[in-house]
């Protein structure tokens, strides 16, 4: 079982403005998909110059309830290692500065292989 999981989203909002797609800026999907790399608990999110960690429950704490809210977002149960659509059905998605999106960033890092960090940080096109 991998670490992470890369997961393509075309519509993601935070927790203060559940309207607004942070991908396009606007209130409409994404005509192409956005790879956030989800761990167990935590996905990083560098978009249009602004920062994000997004929090949601890990997979050994999923109950019942939480598994009925992913297969409520996706049509079925999540597995072992599908980060993906943990984040997408229960993420709290936070805006945060670059130093801590950067910190917390180091330390999930060293559970990837450098090759995956390398595509972590050109993926969608994102800039440091």
């Amino acid at each position: 079982m991998k670490n992470y999981q890369l997961w393509g989203f075309n519509f993601l909002t935070t927790n203060r403005d559940k309207e607004t797609n942070i991908i396009t800026g606007t209130k409409e999907e994404s005509e192409h998909d956005f790879y956030v790399f989800c761990f167990d608990g935590i996905s990083f999110i560098g978009v249009n110059n602004k920062f994000y960690i997004a929090k949601y429950p890990k997979m050994r704490k999923l109950n019942d309830y939480y598994k009925g809210k992913v297969c409520d977002y996706c049509g079925y149960y999540p597995q072992s290692g599908e980060y993906g659509v943990v984040m997408g059905a229960l993420g709290i998605i936070i805006e945060c500065s670059e130093q801590a999106f950067i910190q917390s960033m180091k330390d999930y890092a060293p559970s990837m292989k450098m090759s995956d960090v390398r595509k972590m940080l050109s993926y969608n096109d994102w800039k440091r």
